[in-house]
C-alpha cells in the first residue's frame, strides 16, 4: 500500500521510515497525540520489546482505518497532499478517532475537497481561516503537536 498511494518510496522502505511511521501511529493513538519523539518511541520499543499487549487491539484500529482507505480510488491519496506523510498521519488518526467511518465515496470527495484548498490559487491571507493554518500546518514543524492537531481538527471538521 505505501508504495501504491506514493507515501513512502524504496528509499524510505529501505530505511525502515514506514516502521518509525507505524511505531509513531500507534503510539498516538495508544496515548493521544503528542509531538513526535525518538525517545518515546524508543521507549516504546523497550517496553514492548517481549510482548505488546496491546497489539491485537492496535491492530484491529489501523486495519479498519486502512482498510478504508485501501477502498479508495487510487488519486483521492496519490496525486494529493494526502501522500505526504504528516498528513497521511492525521488522515489515519482523524479515521481511528470516528465511530463510523465516511462512505469511501463521501471520503475521496472530502480527501480532493482538501487537497483542492491546499492547493489553492488564493493567496494565503486571502483564504479562510481553517484553510490557511492548514496549509501552515502542512509545511512546517509537521510532527509538532500544534500542527497535528491542527490538520486532525481540520480534516475532522470536514468530514
Amino acid at each position: 500500500m505505501w508504495r501504491d498511494l506514493n507515501i513512502f518510496t524504496a528509499n524510505d522502505i529501505a530505511r525502515m521510515l514506514e516502521v518509525q511511521f507505524l511505531a509513531d501511529l500507534c503510539l498516538n493513538l495508544m496515548h493521544g497525540l503528542s509531538d513526535y519523539s525518538a525517545a518515546r518511541l524508543n521507549n516504546l520499543y523497550k517496553d514492548n520489546d517481549d510482548e505488546f499487549e496491546e497489539a491485537e487491539y492496535i491492530e484491529r484500529r489501523l486495519e479498519r482505518c486502512f482498510a478504508r482507505v485501501a477502498e479508495l480510488p487510487k488519486d483521492a491519496i496519490f496525486d494529493t497532499i494526502f501522500r505526504r506523510q504528516p498528513v497521511f498521519f492525521s488522515l489515519i488518526v482523524v479515521l481511528d478517532s470516528r465511530k463510523s467511518l465516511p462512505a469511501s465515496n463521501r471520503l475521496a470527495t472530502v480527501l480532493r475537497e482538501v487537497d483542492a484548498r491546499y492547493n489553492s490559487d488564493v493567496p494565503l491571507p486571502d483564504r479562510p481561516p481553517g484553510d490557511a493554518a492548514f496549509y501552515e500546518a502542512c509545511r512546517a514543524s509537521t510532527q509538532r503537536l500544534k500542527n497535528r492537531r491542527t490538520r486532525h481538527d481540520y480534516i475532522a471538521s470536514l468530514l
